[in-house]
């Protein structure tokens, strides 16, 4: 019989590769930064801000269907009173951010 002996892979280190959307900031206006607590960042970082506060917050899920949000008093200033779908945070966001160059 013949053995197989296991090689050990050495696994090398890789840096992680930052996104060109990562090194793009963002000033936020106050009606965003009252939701989100920063004053700028970049774009992705600012919309995993604004589901972490939907979260924290529980205003997902109106009616049991989990794309609606509900939005808060604070909230409602970006979006609205009424209750919107998630797909249209991105839309609104535009207005709320400034690119820094």
């Amino acid at each position: 019989m013949s053995e197989f002996k296991a090689k050990k892979i050495k696994k090398e280190t890789k840096e992680k590769k930052v996104s060109p959307l990562m090194k793009i900031k963002y000033s936020i206006s106050e009606e965003l930064f009252n939701v989100i607590g920063v004053e700028e960042a970049p774009r992705p970082t600012i919309v995993k801000l604004i589901w972490k506060y939907i979260k924290e917050k529980k205003l997902q899920g109106h009616k049991g269907d989990k794309r609606m949000i509900v939005p808060d008093k604070t909230m409602a200033k970006i979006w609205g009173k009424e209750p919107f779908n998630m797909f249209k945070i991105v839309g609104k966001l535009s207005q709320h951010i400034k690119r820094i160059r």
